[in-house]
């Protein structure tokens, strides 16, 4: 009995702490879960990469999600153009792929067009002029200007040049051109301020310190490359479903080399390696790779910032007439008669009649998906295995799963066998006249096509 009651001592005393910890922050289990529903950011593993020998690489994630899944990719400014016009985004299960967003802002060209002023990289020049020029720019700012003499508040008017005796020094001139900013202060009194004497210049005008802070880090974005994300998001039930997201960027071209060892009778083992850099910074993990030789078409076309098209300014002419226009039944003062080729009829100014939309119903919507194309026996995609010719191109699949670490280069053999060949003789009288050189003959008896790569020859040891 004394077992008994002091488990359920135990037992109320640990619901007892339970209920004052949910006394004490009653709303903090209920905040967190609200957040885990709301907020279900997944990720999504590379799982599959294919190297092609024109420097690019085509990459492909896969990933279990569940319920509504936002997935956070990040690129390098370089990268965003290429995978703007490559991604692929799709959901094998019930959901549905919303919209694909990207931080993105106005080219700082753009930006810097909104502010009132503008001020060069390189200060102290005749056609910067430094400080002279920012606060000739800034007229009418409100200011509080401190001097090694003196300190006052106004308005600026102007950056004006006085010419100033200086003091005669040799190899010097007796008069040197200084600049003065002119203040307006509140109390109607006008002062200068020496440039040279000025200490700091402080804005009062809560618009003026937001147009220099704005023109600051407008300079900043444009001088840096910022990292980009895209946030891929999917609407589903809560069941667990397949999210497949692609795109090709830019990556190193893959490098082959190889060795021959000649046995004790002269035939040759062959040996193929395939190099390849991960420069990215996400590792390669039980990735299938594949290597691709030949050259397809790419290019890179600036996506990313938004493009603004140049409007013609029409002039609002000066003479514009001020004298009431009549018109009068049967009398035609407009511009003519035009006639439409729609359906629907308008009436114009000058009698006539213009062409409406009409009454043509409107196309229905595509509603073949991606899905529909790949499933069709017409689609013309083909599944490409290993060692295969496609066109032009030749396609080295590793059977393996490979993992290569983030800015790390790994050794890929692609292939690993007994060839036919025989040591030879080449002579070449221009090169060298008094014997041969030694070489190898080897005949390609795999399917595989080979890259051009350095070849080391072994004999025996």
């Amino acid at each position: 009995m004394k077992f008994r009651f002091l488990l359920v001592l135990v037992a109320v005393c640990q619901l007892a702490a339970a209920a004052q910890t949910a006394r004490v922050n009653p709303r903090k289990n209920v905040v967190s879960k609200q957040i885990a529903q709301t907020t279900n950011e997944q990720v999504l593993p590379i799982r599959r990469v294919i190297l092609y020998s024109n420097g690019i690489a085509y990459i492909e994630r896969r990933g279990t999600i569940s319920g509504r899944a936002e997935i956070n990719l990040s690129f390098t400014q370089s990268q965003i153009d290429d995978v703007l016009k490559s991604m692929v985004v799709l959901d094998l299960g019930q959901g549905r792929i919303g919209a694909v967003s990207y931080n993105s802002s106005a080219p700082p060209s753009a930006r810097m067009a909104e502010i009132p002023f503008k001020v060069e990289a390189e200060t102290g020049t005749e056609t910067s002029g430094g400080l002279a020029s920012v606060l000739s720019q800034l007229q009418g700012a409100r200011v509080l200007v401190t001097s090694t003499r003196q300190t006052a508040t106004g308005a600026i008017l102007t950056v004006e040049k006085r010419a100033v005796t200086a003091p005669k020094e040799k190899d010097k001139p007796a008069v040197a051109e200084t600049q003065f900013l002119v203040v307006a202060g509140e109390n109607g009194e006008i002062a200068s301020f020496d440039l040279a004497e000025i200490r700091s210049v402080k804005l009062l005008d809560d618009a003026t310190r937001k147009d220099v802070n704005a023109f600051a880090a407008i300079s900043a974005s444009a001088r840096r490359k910022d990292a980009k994300t895209i946030t891929v998001t999917s609407e589903g039930a809560g069941t667990a479903r397949e999210l497949v997201v692609s795109y090709t960027i830019a990556a190193p071209i893959w490098k082959t080399t190889y060795r021959v060892v000649l046995d004790a009778n002269g035939k040759p083992f062959f040996q193929g390696w395939a190099i390849v850099d991960n420069v990215s910074d996400e590792d390669w993990r039980e990735v299938n790779l594949s290597l691709v030789s030949g050259s397809p078409i790419s290019f890179i076309q600036p996506l990313q910032s938004p493009l603004f098209r140049h409007r013609p300014i029409i002039e609002i002419p000066e003479d514009l007439s001020l004298e009431p226009q009549i018109y009068e039944p049967g009398i035609s003062n407009g511009t003519g008669n035009g006639v439409g080729y729609g359906s629907g009829e308008g009436s114009g100014m000058g009698g006539g009649s213009a062409g409406g939309i009409g009454n043509a119903a409107p196309e229905p919507a595509m509603k073949t998906e991606l899905s529909d194309v790949l499933a069709s026996e017409n689609s013309g995609v083909q599944t490409a295995v290993k060692g295969e010719k496609l066109g032009d191109l030749f396609e080295y699949t590793i059977v393996q799963p490979v993992s290569v670490a983030r800015n790390r280069s790994a050794l890929i053999p692609i292939v690993q066998t007994k060839m036919d060949g025989e040591r030879i003789s080449v002579y070449n009288e221009s090169v060298r006249e008094d014997r041969p050189m030694s070489g190898l003959l080897l005949k390609n008896t795999t399917d595989l096509t080979f890259e051009n790569g350095a070849m080391t020859v072994f004999e025996r040891n």
